[in-house]
């Protein structure tokens, strides 16, 4: 690993089968940036997609070290840097290894906006500067005893166009990265949250299908109790005696033996003198 490791490089070297750090490079943490600009809501939305990434972030450290996921947000919250010794310690890198001379980044504007900046970096930094503009002024010099004076000045203007080129292309690669990040997230969480709006539509919908049914149910079962009772009061009537005396052959007479017919009796003795 590089002697300085920070913010998503830390996430990336992750990614290694295998994660070996110099005695002397940092491994550095931190809650995850971005820029936004717009209302209110926007705001919001960027906080809610910053929460999202600090998430996955959070995912990743907790899987690749030995801390548990409350430690590991302080750590992110506090930015810390931590030793090579100290990443080996948290289980974030594998093997240590023979330390290495730590030389100022290139983005030192990047570097410059965290809070935590160890002091080592800062030096390797303001050592590097000033062989910078040594080196710089041993080039004016040579320069100016020079033959070609003009030719050596139009190749050196000609580099200096080339590294603030590859600088402004690798800050827009950057920021197109992280806008593409944003956006994806953006996506994902909208879809989430119109899947869940439309579940509990159709929640909704099967609930007012089910009452209805209930209700129709109801009322079937009260046109049944109505004709179990319209069906016993037939029987009971069907049931009942006429009251006539008969005799044995179905006509009443004075002195002979008497019996009772029923409702049922006299319908059908209707139907068949028919």
């Amino acid at each position: 690993m590089p002697p300085l490791s920070a913010s998503i490089a830390t996430v990336i070297a992750l990614g290694a089968d295998t994660l070996q750090i110099s005695e002397s490079a940092f491994f550095m943490i931190h809650n995850p940036w971005s820029m936004a600009m717009g209302e209110a809501d926007d705001m919001r939305k960027q906080a809610d997609v910053l929460d999202k990434i600090k998430e996955t972030i959070l995912s990743i450290y907790e899987k690749n070290s030995n801390l548990d996921r409350e430690r590991i947000t302080a750590l992110m919250d506090e930015e810390t840097w931590l030793t090579g010794s100290e990443a080996v310690e948290y289980g974030f890198a594998d093997e240590l290894t023979e330390g290495v001379k730590v030389a100022a980044m290139a983005t030192t504007d990047i570097i410059n906006q965290f809070k935590n900046k160890p002091k080592e970096l800062i030096m390797a930094k303001e050592e590097n500067q000033e062989q910078e503009h040594t080196s710089i002024l041993d080039k004016i010099k040579n320069l100016l005893n020079g033959e070609d004076k003009n030719t050596e000045l139009n190749e050196r203007y000609a580099e200096l166009t080339e590294e603030v080129k590859a600088l402004k292309e690798s800050n827009d690669d950057f920021q197109a990265t992280l806008k593409e990040q944003e956006t994806t997230l953006e996506e994902a969480y909208n879809a989430l949250k119109a899947e869940k709006e439309a579940n509990a539509v159709a929640v909704a919908d099967k609930q007012k299908e089910v009452e209805a049914k209930e209700e129709v149910i109801a009322s079937k079962d009260e046109e049944i109790t109505t004709l179990n009772a319209k069906i016993e009061e037939l029987n009971a009537k069907l049931s009942e005696e006429t009251g006539e005396d008969l005799n044995d052959q179905g006509k009443a007479g004075e002195n002979e033996p008497k019996a009772k017919r029923s409702f049922a009796d006299s319908i059908r003795e209707v139907k068949n003198k028919k």
